[in-house]
């Protein structure tokens, strides 16, 4: 691992509570996070990030 590089499992920990922090905050708050999967396509910078979190509804039409 080079110098400039982070391991996932901090930014990991950070987006799961941020996710936590979200549902925590919703006014049905009925939403539970059942399963999270992380998909690493590359190297990780160490460097500073933004982490936004929203709630995706099921789309009718496509029978989601």
């Amino acid at each position: 691992m080079r110098p400039d590089d982070q391991h996932f499992r901090p930014l990991g920990g950070l987006i799961v509570h941020a996710i936590d922090r979200y549902l925590a905050g919703r006014a049905d708050n009925e939403l539970v996070v059942s399963r999270i999967s992380f998909d690493i396509l590359g190297r990780l910078a160490l460097d500073e990030c933004e982490i936004q979190v929203a709630a995706l509804e099921a789309c009718g039409e496509c029978g989601e």
